[in-house]
């Protein structure tokens, strides 16, 4: 995506071999590259230039009568014109002079005006000296006027350009076919990427450093000399000025000591290290993983990880080495190519000079290890102005491996390391399960890569999460066509994993977990309904049950009452006929008694039926609500789903749509006097998009 572009001096960060760097941060709107993977410390000096001497506005002072020009840069031009009418203006573009032409025939000048044939002297003459510009191949030209800064034919603006297919690196019986192939050619590609490397014993450094030769490489096992640089280079200066204070210079020969003071702890990586309390200087000793300083804007840094050693003893009875890895989590150790000539028993031993970190210390030991041993190892080269193409990732004996640039314009320091350890297993070496408990693991489960073939070799570019690509053909199979240009997308799984998905599935994935949530939800609705109609059942079978006692609790108090006055009346009829007046009006007392019983008990029954109506009609009015119900979650249901599938359509449309709108082929037109005017770019749908220059950088090539 876009990287800024800084325009204040600030922006200057060192100069080496003749070569000035420039960070990629700017203050002007419209200062952005695209997809150009410049250096993360690397940028042409025309943006700065260029760019600072254009004028920002013109005010005129009609108390001073100053003309007044503000450039960009904040520098300003000053002229004062006097009190005359009718004056014109002339600007000499070829030598940079406004002029004010007065009715009198009297003239003012203002010069300084930044132009093209003065553009290398006016930068030599405000930094003192030439600028020339190092890019890492995405970018052509040095930054001068002879051969301006341009971008490269194998770049892309915008998103990424299609890819033919795809390959799996991961799998061992698969490569990208050897041969030549049409320049533009991309093939995205799955590779692992392992930062603890293995661990190797001096013979097998010295089985490598011939590989390295055999190979014609530039790349070399890095000598005592590279590791001091190194980290003299990732020190403030004057870091060991006083050593009385237990600071001791990298460079020294002694062994068996700590040297430095921050480059340790600047070189570790965050994650990975055993945690420690200790202070040295008030600063803590964990892991910063800013070397070098600018690596926020770089993809990659140093980055020691705590992968341990192996001792390499052998035993008494034995010659069997000890091949046992120690101080996993604790310490990193490096061999170099520089022996230390110890005396051990009878024969003269060649012992090396080797480099240790600690995660107690911000500091970095020296030490002299016996061939034995088995240690880590990077890989060093020079950097110099004649190698300017550096690659973030570079091909050593077919194994791609990321680099780090690492300068100092104080020390005039520039080489290129690999940010992580070596792992060539053709070589030898061992490695360790318990590697795979540290943070650092997950960088060895895959990593995905758009390889471009730019005429004589392909460039990568690692993938990041969130980065797509259209793909023409997925598994380069032209037996099948389900996969033919579909776009596909890097993910994050929840492991830490990264994968790329076809983006149309991996969205439909997405819909179909919402769609199962809803339908999780209309079944938790449907079985607490199914629940509430229960509930009501149970209810009334309660309320049927308790009026059903009820009343036969009150035909059997009928039944009692009437076996007491039969009873009663036949103890009336054999007694005193004196009796019978009582008894009759006792009867009648008695009737009346059973009337108003029996109205009582109709008014019951009434009102029990009442309330079996009413519960009745409640009963109905709630199945009545649940069919609503479950109609209205049924046309919500198929509302979700048309909406899901409109959404799809949308989809599919949109990603026609990018596809019509991807740049296929860009062209620089020039003007009458054939400088660089504007850049065409032209779409697949055919439209065009002109962008205009505000500033001329150069003529274009013949």
């Amino acid at each position: 995506m876009a990287n800024a572009i800084k325009n204040n001096k600030n922006s200057v960060l060192c100069e080496i071999n003749g070569v000035t760097y420039f960070k990629l941060i700017s203050n002007y709107q419209g200062d952005r590259t695209k997809n150009c993977s410049l250096l993360s410390n690397e940028i042409d000096a025309n943006f700065y230039f260029l760019r600072g001497m254009d004028i920002k506005k013109v005010n005129f002072n009609n108390d001073t009568r100053e003309l007044i020009l503000t450039r960009l840069n904040g520098d300003q031009l000053k002229t004062v014109i006097p009190e005359k009418e009718n004056f014109t203006l002339d600007y000499d573009k070829e030598n940079g002079v406004l002029t004010v032409n007065f009715a009198d025939g009297t003239t003012e000048s203002v010069d300084g005006f930044l132009v093209e044939k003065d553009l290398d002297k006016a930068i030599k003459k405000i930094l003192g000296k030439s600028v020339k510009v190092a890019t890492d191949g995405t970018i052509n030209g040095d930054g001068r006027v002879i051969n301006p800064l341009r971008l490269s034919e194998v770049e892309r603006t915008g998103t990424y350009a299609p890819a033919d297919y795809f390959l799996d690196l991961t799998d061992s019986e698969n490569k990208i076919p050897e041969g030549t192939y049409a320049k533009g050619t991309r093939i995205v590609t799955k590779e692992l990427f392992n930062k603890f490397g293995r661990l190797y014993t001096y013979d097998e450094v010295e089985k490598l450093k011939c590989l390295l030769e055999a190979h014609g490489l530039t790349w070399r096992i890095p000598t005592k000399e590279d590791w001091d640089g190194l980290l003299i280079a990732a020190e403030c200066p004057g870091y060991c000025d006083d050593e009385c204070e237990g600071i001791y210079c990298h460079d020294i020969d002694d062994i068996n000591l700590w040297t430095g003071k921050d480059a340790g702890a600047r070189a570790k990586s965050i994650t990975s290290w055993a945690e420690s309390d200790e202070m040295e200087d008030g600063n803590s000793v964990q892991g910063e993983d800013n070397l070098p300083d600018d690596v926020g804007s770089s993809t990659q840094s140093f980055h020691v990880v705590p992968v341990g050693y192996g001792e390499g003893s052998r035993g008494v009875l034995t010659d069997e080495e000890d091949s046992d890895i120690e101080g996993i989590g604790e310490v990193a150790s490096f061999w170099t190519d520089t022996p230390t000539a110890t005396v051990a028993k009878t024969k003269t031993q060649k012992n090396f000079y080797t480099r240790t970190f600690s995660y107690d210390s911000r500091k970095v030991l020296q030490e002299s290890s016996k061939p034995s041993s088995r240690l880590s190892i990077r890989l060093v080269r020079d950097y110099t102005y004649d190698d300017l193409e550096y690659k973030e990732y570079d091909s050593i004996m077919g194994h791609t491996v990321p680099c780090v640039l690492i300068t100092n314009e104080d020390t005039n320091y520039s080489q290129v390391w690999t940010s992580i350890n070596i792992g060539f297993s053709e070589v030898g070496g061992v490695t360790s399960d318990e590697w795979n408990n540290l943070e650092d693991a997950i960088s060895t489960k895959g990593v995905y890569f758009i390889n471009e073939w730019d005429g004589s070799e392909w460039i990568k570019k690692q993938m990041v999460p969130g980065d797509s690509v259209v793909i023409a053909d997925f598994d380069n199979n032209s037996g099948t066509t389900d996969d033919r240009y579909h776009e596909w997308r890097v993910y994050t799984e929840d492991d830490g994993t990264q994968v790329l998905k076809d983006t149309a599935e991996a969205l439909k994935e997405e819909f179909q977990e919402a769609l199962d949530d809803i339908n999780d939800r209309i079944d938790d609705l449907e079985g607490k309904l199914n629940q509430e109609i229960q509930d009501r059942e149970d209810g009334d079978n309660e309320l049927w049950d308790a009026l059903s006692a009820e009343t036969g609790a009150r035909e059997e108090a009928d039944e009692d009452l009437q076996r007491k006055i039969d009873a009663e009346e036949e103890a009336r009829i054999s007694g005193d006929t004196i009796l019978q007046n009582s008894l009759d009006e006792e009867i009648e007392r008695a009737k009346e008694e059973e009337e108003e019983l029996w109205n009582a008990l109709s008014a019951e029954t009434a009102d029990r039926m009442a309330a079996d109506e009413e519960l009745q009609d409640n009963i109905d009015a709630e199945e009545y609500r649940a069919t609503e119900r479950e109609n209205a979650i049924e046309n919500a249901l198929f509302e979700e789903i048309d909406r899901a599938t409109a959404a799809e359509e949308a989809l599919e449309n949109k990603i026609n749509e990018i596809d019509g709108n991807t740049v296929i082929s860009g062209e620089f037109v020039s003007d009458e006097s054939n400088a660089v005017d504007k850049l065409v770019l032209t779409k697949k749908n055919e439209e065009k998009i002109d962008i205009n220059f505000i500033a001329n950088f150069g003529e274009l090539p013949e």
